[in-house]
């Protein structure tokens, strides 16, 4: 796979991660609205948190190193570390957008 077939599969990717973010973020900015109860679960609402913590981990790293990992056990190294740099890079560039974004509405 040449690199113009391999930017567009880590911008897919990089997507993916931000999407899963913003859902993350809407459920943790909402959930006091939407699962409060007026029972007060102090043990269940810790758990209910590093669940999420844990489910987005592991969502995050398969959307980034996951396929990068099985290329690279498949003797495609190079392609490998092209597509976690495209990742990465179009990552770093929705991160900007994200707070060029957030200084604008300020």
């Amino acid at each position: 796979m040449n690199h113009k077939k391999i930017l567009p599969l880590g911008f897919l990717h990089a997507l993916g991660v931000a999407a899963y973010v913003a859902l993350v973020a809407t459920i943790m900015s909402n959930g006091g609205k939407w699962f409060a109860s007026e029972q007060n679960h102090r043990l269940l609402g810790p758990i209910a948190i590093l669940m999420l913590l844990t489910l987005s981990a592991a969502m995050v790293g398969s959307l980034i190193f996951l396929r990068p990992a099985l290329w690279a056990l498949d003797d495609r190294k190079k392609e490998a570390l092209w597509l976690l740099l495209a990742t990465l890079g179009w990552l770093v560039l929705l991160v900007i957008v994200a707070f060029v974004c957030l200084a604008i509405l300020k």
